[in-house]
């Protein structure tokens, strides 16, 4: 609503929130592993910049927040300029996806946009940071549940009455993509 108050400490941990899970669709999207550390880097870089969005307006203008997605791009690994756009269609990608949930989410629970900033009540917050605990767990319990255990195993090759002894590394196959 408008003239609703906004406490900047959770401005900054909303746009934490929406960032890291914006990033983690998005390499998902690109099928392009990256780092928790890096994600959570540029996690950061994400509320910094929304912050400054507020005292230097032109970063809330539509050219202040495409050079904001291209240095969010940057979260994910490229490696020449074709996976760099490639990473940058993924962002803006998963901002569309992402930042239209929450406007529904927002707008079924009477919120809105308020001076630019989209107006949750606490149930879209919670909303949020469950959505982003969800979509970083899994690589936690599937690290301490493996933890202990030797990812390796001894292979006899048998080929053309020829033995080969080698090591191979344990893969369940059981996933398509894992950030």
């Amino acid at each position: 609503a408008e003239g609703s108050p906004m406490y900047i400490e959770l401005f900054i941990l909303d746009n934490f929130v929406m960032d890291a899970l914006l990033l983690r669709l998005a390499c998902a999207l690109c099928a392009a592993p990256a780092r928790l550390s890096r994600l959570l880097l540029f996690s950061l870089l994400g509320s910094a910049l929304a912050f400054a969005s507020l005292l230097f307006a032109p970063l809330a203008s539509l050219p202040g927040k495409l050079i904001c997605a291209m240095l969010m791009a940057l979260a994910l690994p490229v490696d020449s300029f074709g996976s760099y756009l490639r990473a940058l269609g993924c962002v803006l990608a998963s901002a569309l996806l992402v930042g239209g949930l929450a406007l529904l989410l927002a707008l079924a629970d009477g919120g809105g946009m308020s001076g630019g900033v989209l107006m949750g009540a606490w149930k879209l917050r919670t909303a949020l940071i469950v959505a982003g605990v969800a979509a970083f767990a899994p690589p936690v319990v599937r690290h301490l549940r493996m933890k202990g255990q030797t990812r390796c195993a001894k292979v006899l090759l048998v080929f053309a009455g020829k033995e080969h002894r080698l090591r191979g590394l344990w893969d369940t196959g059981a996933r398509l993509y894992e950030p």
